[in-house]
């Protein structure tokens, strides 16, 4: 009796847990350019509120866009603006998390390149006695290698940037 009591209150427990998973809040924010941002968590830095919106997929369903053949009832409609948008500024928030990443790897990049120049260099200058001709034109070798290499890098990460950059002003449009 007590295993079939504990029984029916796990089981409703599971049952009611498994209705709130598909309830949730969602918030529109702003930017300063009146560009909307919708988001599970609060809005970034630079976004102020303007909605905070509660959404219950389970009893509401997903469809937005009823007109749409393509729309089922769980499934969102390509054709739907507010999807649409949703989805470009996702992409605008990951582009600017991703330039913010790239950005620090290249500021972190050129000073590691120099720090490892300016130890060269040292070495380089410091180089006496016998066979230092020989031993200074190894050095200077690798500096030259070590130029040749972090400039590749920089300018990888440089294009990479750029392109981002582009793509992020023409969302911001």
């Amino acid at each position: 009796m007590k295993t079939a009591v504990l029984k029916c209150v796990v089981l409703t427990c599971l049952g009611v847990s498994s209705l709130s998973a598909w309830a949730g809040n969602y918030y529109v924010c702003l930017d300063a350019h009146g560009g909307k941002l919708f988001t599970q968590d609060t809005c970034p830095p630079g976004y102020t509120l303007q909605q905070q919106r509660s959404y219950d997929t389970q009893t509401q369903g997903v469809r937005l866009n009823a007109n749409d053949p393509s729309a089922s009832d769980r499934n969102i409609s390509d054709a739907n603006e507010h999807l649409q948008e949703l989805e470009r500024n996702n992409r605008k928030l990951k582009l600017q998390r991703e330039l913010r990443e790239n950005t620090y790897k290249l500021d972190t990049l050129k000073k590691d390149l120099a720090n490892r120049l300016d130890s060269l260099q040292q070495t380089h200058d410091g180089i006496a006695g016998n066979n230092a001709e020989n031993r200074r034109a190894a050095v200077s070798e690798q500096i030259t290698s070590l130029q040749q290499e972090y400039q590749s890098k920089i300018s990888q990460l440089s294009a990479q940037i750029t392109t981002q950059q582009k793509e992020l002003d023409s969302l911001a449009e």
